[in-house]
């Protein structure tokens, strides 16, 4: 009598509860950094407002705003319209800008806006007067009631630091260096939480 090879049902179950023990240990892992990429990109697209926002300040001579609603999760960009580029017969304002770089961006469900800080510490050490502008900078709000950083046409900005968190409690920062208008991206042991 010949024997037949091939698996039992007690060895495919074995194998089968073991595959899924190591999904099991391994999922977390994956959402973990699924949520990750998505606060590193969170913080690639609002670098990317505010090097617009720069850009487009220099380029059209006029001051730009990255505008930040903390509470609802939103970031956009608006300029300053002179009263040479209104049409109608309106005060100058501040005006929102619709292109595909400068839209407004939802931030994904999960990341939050966990601080804003305006001005730019560094600058403090200059004089008691850039201090005075730096707290007034903290206080300053936009028409909607959001603060907002402010870019010159000279290219220099406000400065201001913004602290990002996912579910999972991974932070990451934006500095704004006021003067060069340099962003940097800050990993979580790169900054010190204030008190």
């Amino acid at each position: 009598m010949a024997s037949r090879s091939g698996f039992t049902l007690i060895e495919l179950m074995v194998v089968l509860t073991i595959l899924i023990l190591l999904a099991g240990l391994v999922a977390p892992s994956f959402v973990r950094q699924y949520h990750e990429a998505k606060l590193r990109s969170t913080v690639r697209d609002l670098v990317a407002l505010m090097q617009y926002a720069r850009s487009q300040a220099v380029v059209e001579g006029t001051t730009y705003r990255l505008n930040i609603d903390r509470d609802g999760g939103r970031v956009w960009v608006t300029y300053y319209e002179s009263a040479s580029q209104n049409t109608s017969d309106e005060e100058p304002r501040f005006v929102e800008d619709e292109t595909i770089l400068g839209a407004a961006r939802q931030l994904p469900e999960g990341v939050t806006i966990l601080e804003v800080q305006l001005g730019d510490e560094a600058l403090a050490q200059l004089s008691e007067e850039a201090l005075d502008q730096i707290n007034a900078l903290s206080n300053r709000l936009n028409e909607e009631g959001t603060p907002f950083i402010a870019f010159a046409p000279s290219g220099t900005t406000d400065g201001a630091r913004i602290l990002l968190e996912n579910d999972y409690e991974d932070r990451l920062a934006v500095a704004l260096d006021a003067i060069t208008g340099r962003t940097q991206v800050l990993e979580e042991d790169e900054f010190a939480p204030e008190d």
